[in-house]
């Protein structure tokens, strides 16, 4: 049954087109159509191919890009021919677009080879395309977002930060947005007609770490991509909940940290790439009516000064005699949570709760 949601693979291209195209993904195409010999560009340029990626992913329609390299011209050259002489210089200041035609041709597969298997692999009937192109909308629709948000100013400057190297929260998004449903293909599963992929957040968190050393990323990128992949199902949880609570909207936050306002961005777009069947109008309002508050919490929690703690690892130590432990911290989050959500407000209710939290464990 998955192999019937697996659609076939496209046919390459023919001629001195598929050799162009070939050579550049360095595959055994490229060696065939030299008789079995033949440089590949990827091996020779992998540097400069990993540099285009991150030109396209840093760059929108207005920005000036710099020279091509050798594996640029080779792409000038495959869209020079394909495209029946349309200037690529052109197409390489558009961002979604010149990440399609690398796509197109191949080359994104030399960098991420963990796009592959999601091609052709349909969805459930919430969903009108299949994963990759899912993903490739979704890019597209975020990057949409992106360029608005730049013109609000709470945003840009969230946008803007830098999170490593000169490399901006901007770039980073953008690369979560094309790689959230990368766990899809590794937990396909068809049961009864229905195709579900439980845990592919949990999978994509995975992959996105080989996938960010691979990029050569700094560790604090590669920790906020993995957190925006495994949370950006959250916020559609929290639509589809009959009701929003303060205890679900204190976990979010909690839980996404400093990347609670990029997983809204990466959900907005997600949603908005997704128009099957059983996507209504009314499920879209309200997820972007949930997107939008907790948007506005973000943004006002920020300027709020965090509350300080009603009691401390040493008070639980000192009161229940305990040595130190994980169950401390354990206790510790517990009334955090209480205290966010108002249900304990002085250190007699805290040690109180606390005394409770610890019997149950």
């Amino acid at each position: 049954m998955v192999d019937e949601v697996v659609h076939e693979a496209r046919d390459e291209a023919d001629g001195p087109d598929r050799l162009r195209v070939a050579e550049a993904r360095g595959t055994e195409d490229a060696d065939d159509a030299h008789g079995g010999a033949g440089p590949s560009v990827w091996r020779q340029h992998e540097g400069d191919v990993r540099h285009l990626l991150g030109v396209v992913l840093a760059t929108d329609e207005h920005a000036e890009l710099p020279g091509p390299g050798d594996v640029l011209h080779e792409l000038a050259q495959v869209l020079a021919v394909l495209e029946g002489g349309e200037d690529p210089a052109q197409l390489l200041r558009r961002s979604f677009g010149p990440l399609k035609k690398i796509e197109e041709y191949g080359l994104l597969d030399l960098i991420i080879p963990e796009i592959k298997p999601m091609r052709r692999i349909r969805q459930g009937l919430h969903h009108h395309l299949d994963v990759w192109n899912h993903s490739l909308e979704t890019f597209k629709h975020l990057e949409a977002i992106l360029n608005k948000a730049k013109d609000a100013n709470t945003m840009s400057s969230y946008i803007a930060e830098e999170v490593s190297a000169g490399r901006s929260r901007y770039e980073l998004i953008k690369l979560a947005g094309l790689l959230h449903d990368i766990g899809k293909p590794g937990t396909l599963s068809v049961k009864r007609g229905k195709v579900s992929f439980h845990g592919h957040e949990r999978l994509g968190a995975c992959m996105c770490e080989k996938i960010g050393i691979r990029l050569k990323l700094s560790n604090e990128e590669i920790r906020c991509l993995k957190q925006i992949v495994f949370s950006h199902l959250r916020p559609g949880f929290l639509a589809d909940a009959p009701l929003l609570t303060r205890r679900a909207r204190f976990r979010f936050f909690r839980d996404t940290g400093s990347e609670a306002l990029s997983v809204l961005l990466v959900s907005l777009a997600d949603q908005r790439a997704t128009k099957g069947r059983l996507a209504t109008r009314e499920s879209r309002q309200r997820h972007e009516r949930l997107i939008k508050r907790l948007m506005r919490e973000y943004f006002t929690g920020r300027n709020e000064k965090k509350a300080k703690r009603l009691v401390n690892g040493n008070d639980l130590m000192d009161r229940f005699g305990l040595k130190p432990s994980p169950a401390i911290g354990k206790v510790l989050r517990e009334l955090e949570e209480l205290q966010a959500i108002g249900r304990i407000k002085n250190r007699r209710e805290a040690l109180r709760h606390a005394a409770k939290i610890l019997k149950k464990s």
